[in-house]
């Protein structure tokens, strides 16, 4: 069954009963808000909702179910369109659709709104270059709605540290950045069920990426052969070639040169798969200054 947005069905059933909006809100609420009701502007109470399905003639049931359903569709809609944005890094364009979307009633409160703030804060990072502002935005998330009953930490939670700690470590706040790191690798284990299985290799990936600045080259070795196991058992590639990175960066660090040869002969062949050419130059020109390479 496809559902019409709330406020639009609402308009068709009120013009069908040959209602105006002045005549349908008298004894309920006032005009203006029946315009912003079906203009999708506004959410009504249960009460108002109740009204209006009585003077309607309709089964109050019927107008909470076209509300789920939109409601649901909606905030899919926007995750993806925000996900897609990301991902291409239109970090501009992503701002002002966030701007935008975080009026919305569906994303002012739970995992919803955690999932704005996530990502305002990336977009802070990469649009207004505010990193102090992000990371206290992003420190923001995690502490939303602990004083509920009950609380747990969900695996948006554990996305926003992981993205905090990612944040930290660029600014060189290496100590917390490790903290959050392992904080976000504790709490994945805990989940009873994990939806997104890149959430793990991203923190595995920082944390080595962290090491490796650190000097730490054989634990940031363990740590991106642990990640290139995962997306083996997992089967996707994503990461996969950077792992291959990591760990030819650390064994050049090590002085075993034939390894890291091979560990970016490796990650050059992913990143091709993936057509990611700018990735193969980058992998090239950073071997030729680790292994005084002319290749």
């Amino acid at each position: 069954m496809e559902f019409l947005p709330f406020g639009e069905s609402l308009k068709n059933i009120r013009k069908r009963a040959g209602m105006s909006q002045k005549e349908l809100a008298a004894g309920i609420c006032s005009q203006a808000q029946i315009s912003k009701i079906e203009k999708d502007d506004e959410i009504p109470s249960a009460i108002i909702l109740n009204e209006i399905s009585k003077k309607l003639g309709v089964d109050m049931n019927y107008f909470f179910d076209i509300q789920q359903s939109h409601k649901i569709e909606y905030i899919n809609s926007v995750k993806n369109e925000v996900i897609h944005l990301e991902k291409l890094k239109k970090y501009n364009e992503l701002y002002e659709y966030i701007l935008k979307v975080k009026k919305n009633p569906f994303f002012q409160e739970g995992k919803n709104l955690k999932f704005i703030i996530w990502h305002e804060a990336i977009c802070i990072h990469y649009v207004e270059k505010d990193s102090l502002k992000a990371m206290e935005l992003l420190k923001q998330g995690p502490h939303l709605n602990l004083n509920e009953k009950g609380h747990r930490y969900s695996e948006v939670d554990i996305q926003i540290m992981t993205s905090l700690a990612v944040l930290q470590k660029e600014l060189g706040i290496n100590e917390e950045s490790e903290s959050n790191f392992h904080k976000a690798l504790d709490l994945l284990k805990q989940l009873p069920k994990v939806s997104d299985q890149n959430i793990e290799l991203k923190i595995l990936f920082g944390l080595a990426q962290l090491y490796t600045e650190t000097n730490r080259f054989q634990d940031s070795l363990l740590l991106s052969q642990k990640g290139i196991r995962l997306c083996d058992e997992i089967e996707t590639l994503y990461l996969l070639g950077h792992f291959q990175y990591q760990v030819g960066e650390n064994l050049a660090k090590l002085g075993r040169h034939n390894e890291a040869k091979q560990a970016f002969n490796r990650s050059c062949l992913i990143f091709q798969l993936q057509d990611n050419q700018q990735y193969v130059k980058l992998v090239k020109e950073n071997e030729d200054e680790l292994l005084g390479t002319n290749n």
